[in-house]
């Protein structure tokens, strides 16, 4: 039971393995480890994230696609950001905000680049700042 597990935490080791600095068994081991039972303990984007990331992992291991194809599968959850936006009370200047959301948008991080957001995410910036850095 990983209670303390959270999103940063999964997107940064799966950052290391896309980076290189992991293998994919070790990713692999880690993940299914840290996630054993989540349907019992996490919160639904948690869980959907991992069964995401699985799913990906599993296609890969029946052979579906290539080892280079899973890597571009896995990649937009590394390089991408969940941000839910304000309904009421907005201004000129739609507002951010991580709870009580009323709607979750997926905002693609192409403008830092690929490398970059990575550099971001193993180095421990949270997601607030690089979005704001946008």
């Amino acid at each position: 039971m990983q209670s303390n597990l959270t999103e940063l935490q999964i997107r940064k080791k799966l950052a290391s393995y896309l980076a290189g600095r992991t293998s994919l068994r070790a990713f692999r081991g880690w993940l299914s480890l840290a996630t054993w039972d989540i349907e019992g303990w996490a919160p639904a984007r948690l869980q959907e994230l991992v069964y995401s990331i699985k799913l990906r992992l599993a296609e890969y291991t029946s052979g579906h696609w290539s080892k280079a194809e899973l890597r571009t599968k896995l990649m937009p959850f590394v390089t991408s950001l969940q941000a839910a936006v304000a309904a009421k009370g907005l201004t000129s200047k739609p507002m951010l905000q991580t709870s009580a959301m009323s709607r979750i948008l997926t905002l693609p991080l192409r403008m830092l680049g690929t490398v970059q957001w990575l550099r971001h995410l193993l180095s421990g910036t949270s997601a607030q700042s690089v979005v704001a850095s946008v």
